[in-house]
């Protein structure tokens, strides 16, 4: 039989009249034939199946999928059950939107995944092009389709056509899962109190009114929080992700855009600048807890304008003094700790993840979506502090509530509205001036 229609001929000798009896009566020779014939079909096999392991780990390698150049002219182009019972669901560009016509809105698969839940056997998502832009609205739909195919027991795939950098964040999300060998029943995620989260429990909080399952107020994606710390750990895990020592606190600050005002002039600010020393309290709560802190890193994106949004180039200026205003002032709290900046236009987006996920002692993350996951995936013995905020990040607190070393933090914040009213000094007087921030609650929420 040939292996994947590979044949190749074995090897003959013509042999000539009379050939026949002199061969009979040469063992040596016969012998000879035999093992030579052996070797060759040894050989010939073992390429063959080695040929075959070797295309079977490249494609499933996330990493590698991206070497084709028309990998999106390889799946349908609209959403689509498979006759293999792949459930196709494609997407588009940085913030993985779907076309005109039949959605892949997650809204809109929990209508109809219950009518032919039986017929489906994987769920793969693809998006046409993946980038970093905007992690913090991609990561959040990625993890929701993956727990959408975990809740209904089975596998789930992950590809980009084209991507920003393969080692980029997104390019490392990639993933296909194996199909089960054989499994008389379904293996569900659990939830956070233990028990069996299937595709009921699912669509229940996507159904919910102005709900999505991962930006819920009523609470969803904690739910997911076993994938996102799986996923948070193949990231920081990468050859990039292990190239930096980790220090002891890990702070994400955002700047730049925080600073920009709502359009709509009633709507409360949702992000914002928080005075320095309510990054000190939570240090200095840590020190409590794991001992002195030596290392301290502040993540930020570049503040250089040559790679800056076009957005926050107005604030490109304030938002360098505020930062280095902020890590001198860590460094006079902290005089035995090391304060670094991380925002070297080569750092990738994949490298500022690591270093929270690895932080020896705390992560720190702000008003940011950025920064919640990898926070979320700190080690057992680390401490991940997330803002209590009011519209984004709502599984901050019941996350706290069911994970001894997640906390949420609330503190007085310069809010992106109120930030105008105000000139260059009077916010950096905020920001250093402690007694404006005396009344902070820092809102630790621990199991007893």
């Amino acid at each position: 039989a040939c292996v994947r229609k590979v044949c190749r001929p074995f090897p003959t000798t013509a042999y000539r009249p009379g050939q026949k009896e002199t061969m009979k009566g040469s063992p040596a020779i016969s012998v000879l034939l035999v093992v030579s014939l052996i070797a060759f079909l040894s050989s010939s096999i073992e390429k063959i199946f080695s040929d075959h392991q070797q295309e079977r780990e490249l494609a499933l390698d996330p990493r590698s999928i991206t070497l084709k150049k028309d990998y999106n002219a390889e799946f349908p182009k609209e959403r689509v059950l498979m006759e293999n019972g792949t459930w196709f669901l494609p997407v588009y560009g940085g913030r993985m939107v779907s076309k005109p016509g039949p959605g892949v809105e997650i809204k809109n698969l929990c209508k109809e995944a219950p009518e032919f839940h039986s017929k489906i056997a994987r769920i793969h998502v693809h998006n046409d092009y993946c980038s970093d832009e905007s992690l913090g609205n991609c990561l959040p739909l990625v993890i929701s389709y993956q727990q959408l195919a975990h809740s209904m027991g089975v596998p789930f795939t992950f590809t980009c056509g084209e991507v920003s950098s393969r080692k980029g964040v997104m390019g490392i999300m990639q993933i296909d899962e194996p199909s089960p060998d054989f499994q008389e029943q379904p293996s569900y995620p659990l939830d956070l109190q233990g028990n069996p989260f299937t595709l009921k429990d699912f669509c229940a909080i996507q159904k919910q009114d102005g709900c999505a399952f991962w930006i819920c107020p009523q609470g969803g994606l904690e739910n997911a929080n076993d994938l996102i710390v799986q996923n948070m750990k193949k990231i920081a895990s990468t050859p990039l992700g292990q190239s930096f020592e980790p220090d002891d606190a890990v702070i994400h600050v955002r700047l730049g855009d925080v600073m920009q005002p709502v359009k709509k002039k009633n709507k409360p600010s949702a992000r914002g600048l928080f005075a320095h020393s309510a990054y000190r309290d939570i240090l200095l709560q840590v020190q409590e807890e794991k001992g002195p802190i030596r290392s301290i890193s502040l993540v930020t994106s570049p503040l250089d304008e040559r790679v800056t949004r076009e957005k926050d180039l107005p604030f490109l200026e304030i938002s360098q003094k505020v930062l280095g205003d902020l890590a001198q002032y860590l460094s006079s709290c902290f005089p035995d700790a090391e304060v670094k900046i991380h925002n070297a236009m080569s750092e990738k987006a994949s490298v500022a993840y690591s270093r929270l996920i690895r932080a020896k002692k705390v992560a720190v993350c702000g008003c940011s979506t950025f920064c919640a996951f990898p926070v979320m995936g700190v080690s057992d013995d680390a401490i991940g502090y997330m803002y209590k905020a009011e519209q984004m990040n709502y599984f901050a607190a019941p996350l706290a509530d069911q994970r001894e070393n997640m906390r949420v933090w609330d503190a007085p914040m310069l809010g992106n509205n109120e930030i105008r009213k105000y000139d260059e000094s009077q916010v950096l007087h905020f920001l250093s001036d402690p007694t404006l921030i005396a009344s902070a609650m820092m809102k630790a929420t621990t199991l007893p």
